[in-house]
């Protein structure tokens, strides 16, 4: 877009009239990093108008140049999206022309008769390519006289070629890399002071448990630590030895793993006070009882404080852990109407979490095991999995697919930095009917009824969640658990063959909607 600057306004005459504005149209400019002399050519950069109209339906997705559109080789110049507020306009300057038939100059010739100007639509989004497209990796070796020679026709097949390419020894080597750098725009990165090699053995050998050891188990792996904002998580083999009920070795003995160094000693105490609401007092307590850890990290309370979540937002959270002990995150993200950044500190200042077993990926309050409470299985996990059926993948998606994955710098988030942006909106009927039907996806994603489909192939339900007439049926039936009744890890305090009979009642349900589906289509 260029600026029109207006000035000497005696000299123009501006035609301003209202039929020639049209303030309806909806315009997208792109900011093309270059001269445009051909515009198919520039829409063929681009990867024509279809794929502009995609890369617009899709708000992350950034619009990709290529100034070789024909090498499948050519990495793209990225351009972000942004929103604007302009104006196209189309202005006609109308000037004297020259006039030589008796030979004379005319001096007013290129004198400026009239300007008209016109607004042929609005603007509220603009592409910008302001990051790096220099990362290139070329099809092309160099030649015995040093010369480079592009070897694209041999790496790229045209057409239908025999098998002879395959047994040819004198085949150029050509391995471009799978992916270029995450980001192309310039960041600010502090590194880390490293410890020297001294510092660092002295400091490993002495909390090693033999001095042997020079260097670590992990040192080929992960490369960072934990980052699980200090949840208290349980894992149920520890849990199982240390209730005494199997052998206490040293590979099976009670172990909880933290989220920072394994184990807490020191604990904030969060407790309410009657003139200022809840607030969180620093407090030194045991924090666990046996193996059920009764209260927070002393660091995951101080997150609270730093987020500002000890109050209203973590009397909600508590107050749904009272009615009921044990929740999956997918309920309480649509129900306490926390988001999930919220949740992600409150979850660990309230509840630990389990990693396996018949409570596998839910939350429980500190201090209750449910593997000393019957009633408990209602808040047992069910693994639901659909079966591959014709016709159920264009109906129900995977979580997590290689067919539509893409790389890093197509997308926003991982190509510039995060800048909090607080905006303040006017609810009208339109956006209060995406609010509702957002939270009816948010339901889905833990509450299962007749006539709803899965979100994806794969569901964690709690059971008292699975709102089946049969289902609830069969839970009702269940008999009283005896006193010497074991809770066992993989069908908790449910007989064995409950979770199938779940499943295959879930699945007819699905079937049953999809032929309906189906038969409507």
């Amino acid at each position: 877009m260029k600026e029109i600057y207006v000035c000497d306004c005696d000299t123009y005459m501006m035609s301003n009239s209202s039929e020639m504005h049209n303030l309806n149209r909806e315009l997208i400019c792109i900011e093309y990093p270059g001269v445009v002399k051909n515009v198919d050519k520039m829409f063929e950069t681009l990867g024509g108008l279809k794929n502009i109209s995609s890369v617009y339906s899709q708000k992350r997705r950034r619009l990709e140049l290529r100034f070789r559109p024909n090498d499948i080789f050519s990495k793209p110049a990225c351009g972000d999206r942004h929103s604007t507020s302009a104006l196209l306009l189309r202005v006609k300057v109308r000037r004297k022309k020259k006039r030589s038939e008796n030979g004379n100059n005319d001096d007013d010739a290129g004198e400026v008769v009239s300007c008209e100007a016109s607004i042929v639509g609005q603007i509220s989004t603009v592409y910008r390519f302001t990051g790096m497209c220099d990362f290139q990796y070329l099809p092309a070796v160099s030649d015995s006289q040093g010369k480079l020679k592009s070897i694209y026709e041999e790496v790229v097949p045209i057409g239908v070629r025999d098998y002879s390419w395959l047994t040819n020894p004198d085949v150029s080597l050509f391995v471009p890399p799978p992916s270029f750098s995450r980001m192309d725009m310039p960041q600010s990165y502090s590194f880390r002071r490293g410890k020297s090699e001294a510092e660092y053995l002295e400091n490993f050998q002495s909390k090693s448990h033999s001095k042997s050891n020079v260097f670590p188990r992990n040192i080929i792996g992960r490369t960072r630590c934990r980052r699980s904002l200090h949840t208290i998580s349980l894992s149920w083999t520890k849990l199982w030895a240390a209730s005494g009920k199997a052998p206490r070795t040293e590979a099976n003995r009670m172990q909880v793993v933290n989220a920072h160094e394994g184990q807490a000693t020191n604990s904030n105490e969060i407790s309410r006070n009657s003139s200022s609401g809840p607030s969180c007092s620093s407090s030194v307590n045991q924090t666990y009882e046996g193996i059920i850890p009764v209260r927070p990290q002393e660091t995951a309370v101080r997150l609270l404080r730093i987020k500002f979540l000890c109050g209203e937002p973590f009397l909600r959270i508590q107050k749904y852990l009272e009615e009921r002990p044990v929740w999956s995150k997918n309920a309480l993200l649509a129900l306490t109407k926390l988001t999930a950044d919220q949740l992600k500190y409150l979850l660990p200042a309230v509840s630990y979490y389990f990693l396996n077993g018949p409570w596998r990926g839910t939350w429980a309050r500190f201090g209750y095991d449910p593997t000393k409470h019957p009633s408990a299985r209602l808040y047992q996990t069910l693994d639901f999995r659909l079966r591959r059926i014709g016709g159920m993948k264009s109906r129900i998606k995977a979580k997590r697919s290689t067919m539509n994955c893409s790389q890093p710098y197509k997308w926003v988030t991982s190509s510039r930095p995060k800048i909090p942006v607080v905006k303040k909106i006017q609810i009208n009927p339109k956006i209060q009917e995406e609010i509702e039907e957002k939270e009816d996806d948010l339901e889905a994603n833990y509450i299962f009824r007749p006539g709803m489909l899965p979100p994806s192939m794969q569901m964690f339900y709690q059971y008292c969640d699975l709102q089946v007439p049969e289902i609830q049926a069969l839970l009702e039936k269940l008999p009283q658990t005896e006193p010497d009744a074991v809770c066992t890890e993989r069908t908790g305090w449910l007989p064995a063959g409950f979770d199938e009979k779940c499943r295959d009642i879930i699945t007819d349900h699905v079937m049953r909607k999809l032929r309906e589906m189906g038969k409507s289509s």
